[in-house]
């Protein structure tokens, strides 16, 4: 992996998550910290060879340029002179630094936007290398104030925001209600169901009424106005 590439991986690291994976999350700052100051050092070294490298490439694209203009007076001249055969050849010599200045071009440009990259990416790291080193002692004191509440109140859900006690405590409730009315069959709500209907006003009126048609179904309570009377 490469330094630019190394450094795009620092810049996009998340601390945090880090720091909740690390089972020791000061040793894993520290170490964290020291590699980026590391990556920092090697990226000025590779700045500075690349700014040797594209002013390199850049004279060599201007000497082949200035070579390819120099066979091409060469083969005016062997013309001039009746010499066609030597034209010939020197415009092939001017083909050929032709295509050499336009490969040194092409490689100019990529390292110089190589450099751009790496520029950009090492004013990021330097960035993030200050904010870490000032904040170094706020994300461990965060961090560990982090595993205290989980301990006190558990882990938050992610989906309700209550943390994981409050509601493995709300679930239970839930599940037991449900529980309760799966448990009620037709038999308990119909007893429920009536004594309700006998709390109602006017239940003990109705009572009466049914117990006098019964008795009259019964033929009960007309036995003394039946029998005959006896003879004085």
């Amino acid at each position: 992996m490469g330094t630019l590439d190394r450094i795009t991986m620092i810049v996009r690291s998340n601390v945090n998550a880090m720091l909740d994976k690390a089972e020791n999350p000061e040793r894993q700052l520290t170490y964290f910290i020291q590699e980026m100051a590391d990556n920092i050092k090697a990226a000025e070294l590779d700045v500075q060879n690349s700014l040797v490298q594209v002013k390199m490439l850049q004279k060599q694209s201007e000497e082949a340029h200035r070579k390819a203009q120099d066979w091409e007076g060469k083969a005016e001249r062997a013309l001039k002179a009746g010499r066609e055969d030597l034209a010939r050849e020197a415009l092939r010599l001017k083909t050929q630094a032709d295509e050499e200045a336009t490969n040194y071009q092409t490689q100019y440009d990529q390292q110089t936007q190589q450099q751009k990259e790496l520029n950009a990416q090492l004013l990021l790291l330097r960035k993030k290398y200050d904010e870490v080193q000032l904040n170094k002692t706020n994300l461990l004191a965060r961090f560990n104030m982090a595993k205290i509440n989980n301990k006190v109140y558990g882990e938050k859900d992610l989906a309700t925001g209550l943390s994981n006690s409050d509601y493995s405590r709300m679930e239970r409730k839930i599940i037991a209600s449900e529980v309760v009315n799966e448990l009620s069959t037709p038999t308990e709500k119909a007893a429920m169901t009536e004594a309700e209907i006998n709390s109602l006003p006017g239940s003990s009126d109705d009572l009466d009424a049914e117990l006098a048609a019964l008795k009259a179904k019964m033929n009960l309570g007309k036995k003394t106005e039946d029998k005959p009377k006896e003879n004085s």
